[in-house]
């Protein structure tokens, strides 16, 4: 009896092995539970109780005197991990993660017949966390079909990616910028959505720029001043500020200060989606002092746009193309074996007639 849950484990880890690498086909017939013992030379207890943790974890499906059978919807084939850097924290003022968060919420949405996505937030690289190792031990048993990582510079350090690599399980990262060896990358460029909005200012004939970002590099800065630059545009050293994301009421003060100087801009580009309702606050408490004709463009995750104060168009990327298109990668790797390197989000912009009120969106960069 010793090695009853030994044996346990094996029979459901052949399955599953056989399941995820196609040997047993979806819809297939399973021996009966007396002939898999037969063959094991074990009781059927121990087989029955393999079966019920394949049938739980969604491998098999039993269907009475018809027999057991493959599930339609393996998990090993439509089941897709989104690993997330941070816990989600449902309370925007504290939130730091707008992209994460957002992410999970449109994964939950789409979770359904046929396809599910499976949530592990916090994978910051800490082996002992709780979430990891239900992560690890999901990817070692073939109960995901791939990895979606939105932080991937974290995950290929951590054991978890060695197993993917040995399972054949593949995994798309979503970094804003790097290379990660071995990984498809879907890429939500941030440098395309600053072009692209500096881009649609000019076009609206505003002359004066600022903006405020998330707390970046010196580097970023100057790219920002560059590409103002570029498009004919101006732009003032003390116009191009950056925050942290956590410090939302030092991103309201700003915007207030930045509408009491003397010589004001006429566009304002706020480039995280977290930053837009305190910016905007910040904004309405300038009263008169704000331009009345103050072009406003802030980031987004569509189709979660964060509060915005004042009138402003959207720009970003679109959220339910992202988890579909990396969902349509892995199984592109898994089904034939080759799935682009690299490619690039789409990123939309939508004009609004008033607060979150919207009157067209569209793509302004085609993803490649």
């Amino acid at each position: 009896m010793a090695r009853t849950p030994d044996v346990m484990a094996e029979i459901a880890a052949r399955f599953r092995f056989e399941i995820a690498g196609g040997m047993l086909v979806p819809g297939s017939r399973l021996p009966t539970r007396e002939q898999i013992a037969g063959r094991r030379g074990v009781s059927i207890n121990t087989v029955q109780r393999a079966m019920c943790q394949l049938e739980e974890e969604g491998f098999i499906v039993s269907r009475g005197k018809l027999g057991t059978f493959v599930s339609e919807w393996p998990p090993s084939a439509f089941r897709y991990a989104l690993v997330l850097a941070h816990h989600r924290n449902e309370d925007v003022r504290n939130r730091i993660d707008q992209f994460g968060f957002v992410l999970a919420q449109e994964a939950k949405r789409l979770s359904g017949a046929g396809r599910d996505f499976a949530i592990y937030d916090g994978i910051s690289g800490h082996i002992d966390d709780t979430s990891y190792a239900k992560l690890e031990d999901d990817i070692r048993h073939y109960r995901v079909a791939g990895i979606i990582s939105v932080v991937p510079y974290k995950f290929v350090h951590l054991p978890a990616m060695a197993i993917c690599r040995r399972n054949r399980i593949p995994v798309v990262g979503l970094p804003a910028r790097g290379s990660f060896g071995d990984l498809i990358i879907l890429r939500p460029d941030p440098d395309k959505v600053l072009r692209c909005g500096v881009r649609y200012l000019a076009l609206q004939g505003v002359r004066k720029v600022a903006l405020i970002m998330q707390e970046t590099d010196e580097d970023v800065a100057e790219k920002a001043a560059g590409l103002i630059r570029e498009f004919g545009l101006e732009t003032r050293p003390y116009w191009l500020l950056s925050v942290p994301a956590a410090a939302k009421n030092t991103a309201r003060r700003l915007a207030h200060l930045m509408m009491l100087c003397k010589e004001k801009p006429d566009a304002l580009f706020i480039t995280d989606d977290i930053l837009v309702e305190p910016v905007t606050r910040g904004l309405v408490d300038a009263g008169k002092n704000r331009p009345r004709k103050l072009r406003v463009l802030g980031a987004c995750n569509f189709p979660y746009p964060t509060p915005s104060r004042v009138a402003a168009d959207r720009i970003g990327f679109d959220i339910t193309e992202i988890l579909e298109k990396s969902a349509a990668l892995i199984d592109a790797q898994r089904n034939v074996g080759k799935a682009p390197r690299e490619t690039h989000a789409s990123v939309v912009l939508e004009q609004s007639a008033g607060p979150d009120v919207s009157v067209q969106r569209r793509v302004i960069y085609k993803a490649s």
